[in-house]
């Protein structure tokens, strides 16, 4: 928690002090308060001096009013410094997820990230805006009044020191028993926020299988968990307060009881016994104060500590391989061997081959047979074993994924993704893919391209890779399984437009032998490892993998 208020504070540590401060100086008004009251007792109505009753009463309204200010502008400072330092933690976190190697994506989930950049940046800001606001409050009103009621009586300040102290036990025994709980409902939260993703992105197949009763139970369970763990930490956490006013009630009656003997005795006015009691009472709302914090700070730390796991991840994951950039005329894969995190068996094995520029690599194998890992490696998606030689880094490449990704905008918006581009070229991008579907770049597109067909969206992730073809911004085009959705004849028409691309490097993932046969080599995998690479020709004739694919296919 230190280091993300040392890294994110800034620009907002100068009004978060005088926040600080002016709490304190509330709280110096609020301890004298008792005083004056104790002043007006003894001295105005036990008088019956009127005049000094109402002097000493227009002073203490001028004390409340002075606090009220001082408060109401504490508050302004605590919440301009708590969203302050919320805005920069999220937008820092968000730009870091953005970053994040793939395995650390999939290691913690989509909506486990989505939980963090919001309930736990949530709950870092609750704490640094309460700090503010009662960091300095209540330990002054703590100690102060304790101070105040040793200056009044010593031994009648004992009673409230020992009281005090009991107090203090029990509210944090209590906090510690209930802190236990808090981790178990931190990930309650993220196991819900994983099945509701989960449900609402697979809402279609869920209901084509009539399993809609089945995920409700699944979800309920969890969330019978979570009710519980929730319910068990508030019970536990509620017991502080009644238990805190039994003990002050028995103090306060010990204060009657002894201070009537001490007024008899002439060593306690009646003024001072009222005081002591105010003193009490803000003992127990200091007390409490500080056990409310202590829960926000713990939630906080533990929300923290989340948070940091994914800033560190950089750090804390193993470094990915780096290109070996040179002039030279060609790819080189040399040794490559990577295996998926917890998998024993490598997904690639001994990869090594060269392929000159300018030219076609076709890639193809049956499924799980490490195509799309071998292109994620090229885009440097995991850690692999092994040298690649590359004439170029990942900003020339253009690549297409096997998934169709498609994201809430407009067609101009998923084509143009951020680039500069006129309409003219986004148009010719969506023709090179053959989206005759599109009479309007404006068109609106809902999230996930939910208002298109699975054969529109791979068009449209296809313009979106053509584009940096027109753009000249691609010096080698990746495309894997391009044409997986589409039926024959648009297969046919996007197969023609990857052909006539020229001048770049281009790799084409399929599982149809027509796709690639025209290709310059053919790489073909088995297991994670080169069956062959060689011409179409060539591999009918010396690979039995291939042309067994190749018959198969009917071609």
């Amino acid at each position: 928690m230190i280091t993300l208020l040392k890294k994110y504070l800034a620009g907002y540590r100068i009004i978060s002090v005088i926040g600080l401060i002016l709490k304190l100086l509330e709280a110096i008004i609020e301890i004298f308060i008792p005083l004056i009251i104790a002043l007006i007792i003894d001295r105005g109505i036990l008088n019956n001096d009127f005049s000094f009753v109402m002097h000493m009463g227009f002073l203490m309204l001028g004390l409340y009013i002075a606090g009220y200010i001082l408060a109401v502008l504490c508050q302004y400072f605590a919440a301009k410094s708590a969203f302050g330092f919320s805005f920069n933690l999220r937008s820092s976190l968000f730009k870091h997820i953005n970053s994040l190697p793939i395995e650390s994506l999939i290691h913690f989930k989509s909506a486990s990230l989505n939980v963090r950049l919001n309930v736990d940046t949530n709950n870092t800001s609750t704490a640094v805006n309460r700090f503010i606001r009662l960091g300095t409050r209540a330990p002054f009103l703590l100690i102060g009044a304790l101070i105040m009621a040793l200056r009044l009586h010593p031994i009648m300040a004992l009673i409230i020191f020992v009281s005090a102290n009991i107090i203090s036990f029990i509210v944090f025994f209590i906090m510690k028993k209930a802190a236990k709980s808090l981790k178990e409902i931190n990930m309650g939260l993220d196991e819900t926020a994983n099945e509701a993703n989960e449900a609402i992105s697979g809402a279609r197949i869920i209901r084509s299988l009539n399993r809609q009763d089945d995920i409700n139970k699944k979800f309920e369970s969890g969330r019978l968990k979570l009710k519980r763990n929730s319910i068990k930490f508030l019970n536990i956490s509620l017991l502080a307060s009644p238990l805190s006013y039994l003990v002050v009630n028995l103090v306060i009656v010990a204060i009657l009881y002894f201070g009537g003997i001490f007024v008899y005795d002439g060593t306690l006015s009646q003024g001072e016994i009222v005081a002591l009691i105010n003193y009490m009472l803000q003992i127990l709302n200091a007390l409490i104060i500080i056990a409310m914090l202590a829960v926000i700070f713990n939630r906080a730390i533990v929300s923290s500590k989340r948070i940091n796991e994914v800033l560190n991840c950089c750090t804390q994951c193993t470094t990915h391989n780096a290109y070996l950039i040179d002039s030279s005329d060609y790819i080189a894969l040399k040794n490559i061997t990577m295996t998926y995190p917890n998998h024993k068996t490598p997904a690639l094995n001994n990869i090594s081959f060269e392929f000159p520029l300018g030219k076609t690599l076709g890639i193809i194998g049956a499924t799980g047979s490490g195509k799309t890992t071998l292109i994620e490696i090229l885009m440097g998606f995991y850690k692999y074993e092994g040298t690649i030689n590359m004439p170029f880094n990942s900003l020339d490449i253009g690549y297409h994924l096997q998934k169709n990704q498609v994201l809430s905008g407009t067609i101009k918006t998923n084509v143009s993704f951020g680039r500069q581009a006129t309409d003219e070229q986004i148009y010719q991008a969506l023709n090179m893919a053959k989206c005759d579907f599109v009479d309007d770049l404006d068109f609106a597109v809902l999230p996930h391209g939910a208002n298109l067909s699975g054969g529109q969206k791979q068009r449209l992730t296809l313009a979106r890779v053509f584009l940096g073809v027109i753009l000249n911004n691609v010096k080698l085009l990746i495309l894997d399984d391009p044409t997986s959705n589409l039926d024959h004849n648009t297969e046919k028409l996007v197969i023609d437009s990857i052909k006539n691309i020229e001048g770049i490097t281009k790799i084409i993932i399929s599982s149809k032998a027509k796709n690639i046969m025209d290709s310059h080599l053919v790489l073909v995998l088995d297991k994670g490892a080169i069956a062959g690479i060689d011409t179409h020709e060539n591999l009918i004739a010396a690979c039995s993998i291939y042309s067994q694919i190749y018959k198969l296919s009917g071609e």
